[in-house]
């Protein structure tokens, strides 16, 4: 997978816990749920491709995982202060 695929990933994650939780203090815990998701699909990809893996195999887990939760974590804090912002201003 290359890394505009996991920043859209990460989006979409963001997007959606930003849609759920909201500014629940809770929400931000949620985006933790991102680089698991990330390390999940590493094994399986690595497990469903035994042929493909090298030496260099263990640095995925280390190098693929923050670029989805740097995008999610960008949109999720733009709608988190965005909907702050709407929830706080006078009318």
């Amino acid at each position: 997978m290359n890394g505009t695929a996991l920043m859209i990933y990460g989006a979409l994650a963001g997007t959606l816990f930003g849609l759920i939780f909201g500014t629940r203090p809770i929400g931000w815990l949620s985006l933790l749920l991102v680089p698991l998701g990330a390390i999940l699909y590493v094994n399986w990809w690595q497990a469903q491709h035994p042929e493909n893996l090298r030496s260099t195999s263990a640095l995925d887990y280390i190098f693929i995982t923050p670029i989805p939760l740097a995008s999610a974590l960008v949109i999720y804090g733009a709608i988190f202060f965005t909907r702050m912002w709407l929830e706080t201003r006078q009318r």
